[in-house]
């Protein structure tokens, strides 16, 4: 959406921008994933709570969203608030599956154990990068393409990477 607007259309996105909903909720299909603990034996039932979990994972998310980033926006839209406000609940996301994935590569063993470091590994770098990245766009400094584009690919190579060895 946003590489459309910048270099087809070669506007400029807006912040806030509708499409900034996605950037958050992505998140919450990995924090469930990390949650259904695949490194331990699952039964039925199991299955069927997992899919319940992220169901109410995802609802929690969701309403952090619009309870603390939406609301502001109708009052008095405001830029500046909006980025700080969505800064500070990616930061709460990001460090909730941070410590997701530390705690069960701390509880896991073999190939489990090494998987979850290089998650673990690749959620801070993607985190910090996303960090980098919004902070760019709420200075006006962002452009799709830009150098701070860089760490961020960088993120998502590395988690398409880990996938190509699982």
């Amino acid at each position: 959406m946003w590489a459309y607007l910048e270099v087809w259309v070669r506007h400029e996105a807006p912040n806030p921008f509708v499409g900034d909903v996605i950037l958050f909720l992505h998140i919450v299909p990995m924090m469930a994933a990390v949650a259904v603990q695949p490194h331990v034996k699952q039964d039925e039932r199991s299955l069927r709570v997992g899919t319940l979990d992220f169901a109410l994972l995802f609802a929690w998310w969701l309403f952090l969203y619009f309870f603390v980033v939406i609301p502001w926006q109708y009052v008095y839209p405001s830029e500046f608030v909006y980025g700080r406000s969505f800064d500070l609940l990616y930061v709460g996301e990001e460090l909730v599956l941070a410590t997701g994935l530390m705690l069960v590569w701390r509880r896991s063993r073999g190939a489990w154990r090494s998987l979850y470091f290089h998650l673990f590994v690749a959620t801070l770098l993607y985190c910090v990068a996303s960090l980098m990245a919004s902070e760019a766009i709420d200075l006006h400094l962002y452009f799709t393409g830009s150098l701070f584009d860089v760490p961020l690919v960088a993120g998502m190579v590395w988690f398409v990477r880990i996938g190509f060895l699982w």
